[in-house]
């Protein structure tokens, strides 16, 4: 680190990339939900309200090669041979938890009764 980096990670940008988080994943599941509604009232054929905003589908096509696809063209013993080559990549997710409690600390006093 450098000098002007501190050198901890303050619990608020912790707390707040949480929340961030937490708060997207959320959205975005709205909004999927959303989306699935609204494309599948346009392709049974429900009209848009007249206004300023218009709704349309574009379709694209895309080739995705499969691991079931590879199988079915290629043969299972190619295709894991193949695999076998490929060196594997790394990626990284950031995931913030909670530190468990310290227990609390044993009182050293003797009873006397």
């Amino acid at each position: 680190m450098t000098e002007t980096e501190p050198d901890q990670i303050k619990q608020e940008d912790l707390e707040r990339y949480r929340e961030m988080s937490l708060r997207s994943r959320e959205l975005n599941w709205t909004v999927e939900k959303l989306r699935k509604s609204l494309l599948a009232k346009i392709a049974s054929g429900v009209k848009v309200e007249p206004g300023p905003l218009d709704a349309e589908i574009t379709e694209t096509e895309q080739r995705r090669m499969t691991n079931d696809e590879l199988v079915r063209i290629l043969g299972l013993e190619v295709v894991e041979n193949v695999r076998a080559a490929i060196e594997p990549s790394v990626s990284r997710s950031l995931k913030i938890v909670e530190r468990p409690a310290k227990p609390a600390a044993r009182s050293r006093r003797r009873k006397v009764a």
